[in-house]
């Protein structure tokens, strides 16, 4: 069987990227990239609090089977959602801290893990690496070895953002970009199954309506004047010690579906809120309500534009 292979060599860039793509492979990591013999036939995405999962339908177009680099790329963890905010990660001391999963025709696969740190727009990743701190900003031990390290070797760190220090104490401040990559052979005008899921880092904060809240609502979760009125009637009726609501929010990159050739030929979003007395709010049209806690939207040639931003709110928890 013929068979052709898309490997080369280009330097790392940072783009916005978690659907599955095709990826290069260069001496600075992985760059996405586009495959244009390969289209989504389908995308089940479930996304919750708790956990994402999603199912997919590829199919090779072409006579010849194809090996491709394909890449997972996991949600930026940013300094100011896991230090300046209540995070949820399920495993914040191992490097696969979101619990990733994946299946291809329903056999578990192990796949590389590809880890860089950013700080201001450069890569420190390299820096990091030669004093040997581990990348993972989470992790107990890497503030650990932040602490005994003298601070003379941080020096050119701490000028680039990536390290921060509060008087005797250093700790890390740059973002993570992980991305899960593995070699996939596409069988010749066939269909393969790939399925994943992860338990998603969520952003937790307390929540008001303060203008830059409202403006921020509206751009990045869609909020609209039914929704807003609800919030709005919600925090009224709260305590005036505690006119808060909790807000939980949480993101998944859509757009690198676009990354195959065509559009998703079907597409499937279902978003659980969970709590059925929570409000949700996710920039998506034709939503249709399919349970308490459920909200689905189907799509066929579905050409993502953007990514998907959930936003959930509910009442403080109960002392």
């Amino acid at each position: 069987m013929l068979r052709t292979t898309f490997i080369a060599f280009l330097l790392w860039a940072n783009p916005a990227l978690a659907n599955d793509s095709v990826a290069e492979l260069g001496a600075g990591g992985l760059v996405m990239m586009r495959a244009n013999s390969i289209s989504m036939q389908s995308e089940d995405l479930f996304v919750s609090p708790s956990q994402v999962r999603v199912n997919y339908e590829f199919r090779n177009n072409d006579r010849v089977a194809h090996d491709y680099l394909v890449a997972f790329p996991m949600p930026m963890i940013n300094p100011d959602t896991y230090l300046d905010s209540d995070v949820s990660v399920p495993k914040p001391d191992q490097d696969n801290f979101l619990n990733f999963k994946l299946t291809v025709e329903g056999k578990a696969l192990d796949p590389q893990l590809e880890m860089r740190a950013l700080s201001g727009g450069l890569d420190v990743t390299d820096e990091l690496r030669a004093l040997g701190i581990p990348l993972n900003p989470l992790a107990t031990a890497t503030r650990s070895f932040l602490a005994k390290m003298p601070r003379e070797k941080l020096q050119d760190l701490i000028k680039k953002g990536a390290i921060e220090t509060d008087d005797n104490t250093a700790f890390p401040a740059w973002a993570l970009k992980s991305t899960y990559y593995w070699f996939q052979t596409f069988p010749a005008d066939s269909v393969l199954h790939v399925a994943h899921s992860y338990v998603p880092a969520v952003g937790a904060a307390m929540y008001g309506e303060q203008p830059e809240i409202v403006v921020r609502d509206e751009k990045t979760y869609c909020v609209d004047q039914k929704t807003r009125s609800a919030i709005h009637a919600k925090l009224a009726s709260l305590k005036q010690d505690q006119p808060f609501l909790n807000e939980r929010t949480l993101q998944y990159i859509l757009t690198t579906g676009a990354n195959w050739s065509g559009a998703i030929e079907k597409f499937r979003l279902v978003v659980d809120k969970e709590n059925p007395l929570a409000m949700v709010s996710f920039c998506m049209d034709g939503v249709t309500k399919i349970s308490a806690t459920q909200f689905e939207v189907t799509k066929t040639d579905f050409t993502p534009d953007r990514e998907l931003d959930v936003l959930i709110l509910s009442e403080m928890p109960k002392n």
